[in-house]
Order: C-alpha cells, then structure tokens, then sequence
C-alpha cells in the first residue's frame, strides 16, 4: 500500500474514533446530568412569608417584600435579603398560620423605584400569592404607596385568599393594583384604596388593567379614583360571580372600561359618580 493510501486509511479510522467518541455513554450520561441540572434550576419554588413586618434584613424571617424580591430575582439576578428561599421558575408565595389575622402593613416609604425595596410590591416575574383566607390575610400599603405593581405584557400572576387595601397614589394609576400583565383574582377582597387627584390618568382606585384582567369570586368595594373607582381598564376584562360595590369617581364609579368586558353573574351596586356612569 502506498503511503497515500495509508494516510487516507488513517484519516478515515481517526475520523471514526472521534465520532465513537461523542457518543460514548460516558458523554450520553454527561448530557443526562446537565440536563437534570439545568432542569432543576428552573424548577417552581414554594416561598413562605414568616413575618407580618415590612422588612429587609438577615433576621431569621421572610417578609412579604423579601418573598417577592426573592420570586423576582430568578430572572434578572438580584441582590436577595433575609431568609427567603430563592425563586426558580414560576414561585408561589404562601403565608405562615401563625400570621393569620395580623395584617402585614407597608412601611419602607420610598417612590419611583421598581425593584419592590421601597413603597410598592413590584412583580415581574409569574408568581401565585396563596392566602389562608381573606380575613387571615390582609396586605395593607398602610396610605404609603399603591399594594401591587404588575410589569410585563408576559408575566403572570395569580392571587386568591387574600385581601389587598391601604392603597393611597395621587394623580397616577391603580391604587390597590396596577397591572400590565395577565392577572387572576380568585376569592379576593379589594378595598379601600384611593386614588386622588384629577388628571387624566388618575384613574383605578382598586385596579387598573392595561393587560388581561380575570375577576372571580371577588369583591372590588369601597375605591376612588377620578375614573374607575373600582376597576379602570384599558384591555381585556372577564368578570364571574363577583361584586363591584360602594365604589366611587367622577367617571365610571364602579367600572371604567375601553377594552373588551364579559361580565357573568354578577352583582354591580352602590356604586356612585358625581358626573356621570355610577355603575
């Protein structure tokens, strides 16, 4: 055999032995390992609050505001207070019994930031708030702040079980809840937050929705805005066997709306306007 010959022969078993290579079941069991970690970096994470103060500080509890800076940071790489378990995936915050009817009040006062460390929760990352019931958790903003900042066309958040109120803005939107996300309240009470002023985007005093907004189950009593006292939405609005009641605006006092509405079974009363739409 020539020594061309030989060469090629050569090249073509090198070829081959490469090829056995990446596929070796040591290589196949590598893969395995890296998928199972990688997998698992994304897994759901159950975060539990442990504390009714409004803190962030390494004090052996998880807070609210530390649970949800903690859902947070799986997706922008956050610094992460307190005790809270980290978040991974789509997290669900519950509450610890031993908070049950001790209202956890907003106290870190501080506007115009959006990481959830002063003033408002902060949301962009898909997170479901588990309640022990609408009197055993109650999420007061204590007149700081509004409650809740959804962010992001794709997150997505669920609450139920709980109550929202306290919220106090003016001249701005969505003094219980600002959404801009896709939002589910299942057995939910918002009440008792206030927008004021009169601006034109002074508007939502329970909910503002700029995204899609789906009420089941629960009561929007007792808000004010200049519009939308109740809910003021710019999007989709799906409302079922739920009660719009007591709220109050200048325009639309229970509901304002520009977006598509379906509204099923339920109750809409009580609700005032001083210039025009109670209801």
């Amino acid at each position: 055999m020539d020594i061309s010959s030989a060469l090629r022969r050569d090249s073509k078993y090198s070829m081959r032995r490469v090829f056995m290579i990446k596929i070796s079941p040591s290589f196949l069991l590598l893969s395995f390992v890296l998928f199972l970690f990688v997998s698992s970096e994304t897994r759901a994470v159950n975060i539990t609050v442990t504390t009714a103060d409004d803190i962030i500080s390494t004090d052996g509890q998880c807070s609210l505001r530390e649970a949800i800076i903690s859902a947070n940071a799986d997706l922008v790489g956050l610094s992460v207070f307190g005790e809270c378990d980290l978040g991974s995936g789509d997290d669900e915050i519950t509450f610890d019994p031993s908070l049950n009817g001790i209202p956890i009040e907003l106290s870190i006062v501080g506007s115009d930031e959006d990481d959830s460390l002063t003033g408002d929760l902060d949301i962009f990352t898909n997170i479901t708030f588990t309640g022990n019931g609408i009197d055993n958790t109650v999420i007061d903003a204590n007149s700081i702040d509004r409650v809740f900042h959804i962010f992001g066309t794709s997150t997505q958040v669920t609450m139920t079980q709980l109550t929202i109120t306290g919220g106090l803005l003016n001249d701005t939107f969505g003094a219980g809840i600002s959404n801009s996300g896709t939002l589910l309240l299942d057995n939910v009470s918002v009440h008792t937050n206030v927008v004021t002023g009169t601006v034109s985007f002074a508007t939502g005093g329970g909910v503002w929705n700029g995204g899609a907004l789906d009420i089941f189950k629960t009561t929007i009593d007792n808000n004010s805005a200049d519009r939308g006292g109740g809910i003021f939405s710019n999007n989709d609005l799906e409302i079922a066997q739920s009660t719009i009641s007591n709220n109050m605006a200048r325009a639309g006092g229970g509901i304002t709306n520009f977006g598509m509405a379906d509204i099923s079974n339920s109750t809409i009363s009580n609700n005032m306007a001083t210039n025009n739409s109670g209801a």
